[in-house]
């Protein structure tokens, strides 16, 4: 099942070395990549995107760029933006995730299991006294309660989680020189605009560090 998004992406979008034009930003992103042992052709284009992002699992990973980016960003500021991905696949944050939401997953399931005779729940959406045939939806009541719980619970944890993730990559793609091209792709994507986003509604909704917070993590 985790295999297949990966799957779909190479079937469905084109390799980003058949539509990028220029050929010395090609060369340079094959360059960078193969350092770290990446294989630049496992590099895809979203069409009408102005993301990129890095999917799939340790041993079966694929970077996507959208088509916005390559003709928006310098030379510079692209290689930036494949040097964070990067950075994403090289401190194995897909797998991390992968290994967290099964751990996520079978707490609820855990939980549901031991909550499955829990009379006052089943009593609160009046299957209490239901007869057998009744089980599937006592069951489902308890395991949707205990999933709408255990959201709201690890949600604050999951996006500090997911941002430090986001620092690990702007700082692997500083310590190979682009902070300042970096610094500036960010801005482009944004923008230009520079939101000052409350922590607390942040660590509710926000997937990434505030643009303000990763200028100044990379020292820009």
């Amino acid at each position: 099942m985790e295999i297949y998004p990966t799957r779909k992406i190479r079937r469905t979008y084109s390799r980003m070395e058949d539509t990028l034009q220029d050929s010395h930003v090609m060369a340079a992103v094959h360059d960078l990549t193969s350092i770290f042992g990446y294989n630049s052709s496992e590099i895809y284009v979203v069409q009408g995107s102005m993301n990129a992002g890095t999917g799939g699992m340790l041993f079966d990973s694929v970077m996507v760029i959208g088509d916005g980016l390559l003709s928006w960003l310098s030379p510079s500021e692209l290689l930036a933006t494949f040097a964070h991905e990067l950075g994403h696949w090289w401190h194995s944050h897909m797998l991390q995730n992968y290994l967290i939401w099964e751990a996520v997953l079978l707490g609820v399931v855990v939980t549901t299991y031991l909550l499955r005779d829990y009379r006052p729940l089943h009593a609160a959406f009046g299957y209490a006294d239901r007869p057998s045939p009744w089980l599937v939806m006592r069951l489902a009541i308890v395991y949707t309660s205990v999933s709408i719980a255990f959201g709201e619970l690890i949600t604050p944890l999951l996006t500090l989680f997911h941002m430090r993730h986001e620092y690990q990559a702007d700082a692997f793609a500083a310590s190979l020189g682009y902070s300042k091209a970096l610094c500036n792709a960010l801005v482009n994507m944004s923008g230009g605009d520079v939101f000052v986003v409350d922590p607390l509604f942040a660590l509710y909704y926000g997937t990434h560090p505030s643009l303000l917070n990763r200028i100044m993590a990379m020292g820009c």
